[in-house]
């Protein structure tokens, strides 16, 4: 699902409402993070009436968040490549 604005519980809620509707009868576990919109009473009911069993990640645990490694190997890479054309004189200076 991509939204221009932010997420609210009403978005999570159809987005778990979507995924039972695609696959009506397997059965469903769902990662999430410990964000409020993800936690609330609404949200929880509606995945127990839809049958989705939700998994919540440790609070901040950034090695079990496969975005955070994914973040770190993009912006490892960028600043190499910064790093490469500062040298070769292609930019002027390295932005931080």
């Amino acid at each position: 699902m991509i939204k221009e604005l932010s997420f609210n519980k009403y978005d999570v809620a159809k987005f778990m409402e979507d995924l039972r509707a695609k696959h009506p009868s397997r059965r469903i576990a769902v990662l999430l993070d410990n964000a409020s919109i993800n936690t609330c009473t609404f949200v929880a009911e509606k995945m127990r009436q839809l049958k989705i069993k939700p998994i919540y990640n440790l609070t901040y645990y950034p090695d079990g968040n496969c975005i955070e490694k994914w973040f770190s190997v993009l912006k490892n890479e960028f600043r190499k490549e910064s790093l490469r054309l500062a040298i070769s004189g292609k930019i002027e200076k390295l932005s931080t």
